[in-house]
């Protein structure tokens, strides 16, 4: 599912850099910035759309039918993950206080524990896998 992902955001990035002059949404370079000319923001609609396509494709893989049939933790991700992506498209277009952000990540998290996901294991990049405790999961 990562390389549906990874194609689906990287194709999806060249339009929004298309898009996004029309719609307004462009960092001018100030002292907060590192890049020298302006910049396409909404990048997080591209990671947005790959998240999703990703999602689609797992759930009508054999394999990841229980997480999908058998609980709604799935769209309770798709919940939460929709949050953060509109907190960032609204930052985009006009910049959002540092505490309404940080609000957003709170309700995001929030509502991931509320509708119960839960996180096992994880897998560390090129490494093992890290099982957590009852305690941390």
């Amino acid at each position: 599912m990562l390389g549906v992902a990874a194609i689906v955001t990287y194709l999806f990035t060249f339009l929004v850099t298309r898009i996004a002059p029309k719609l307004g949404a462009v960092v001018e370079p100030d002292d907060r910035r590192v890049h020298q000319r302006p910049t396409a923001t909404g990048g997080g609609a591209a990671m947005f759309v790959g998240f999703l396509a990703s999602l689609v494709m797992a759930s009508r893989l054999p394999g990841f039918t229980q997480v999908f049939a058998g609980s709604s933790e799935a769209l309770a991700v798709v919940v939460a993950a929709t949050v953060m992506f509109s907190i960032g498209a609204v930052d985009d277009l006009r910049e959002l206080s540092a505490p309404a952000k940080v609000a957003g990540q709170v309700l995001s998290g929030s509502l991931l524990a509320v509708l119960g996901v839960t996180l096992f294991y994880f897998r560390v990049p090129f490494g093992q896998l890290v099982v957590l405790s009852a305690d941390w999961a």
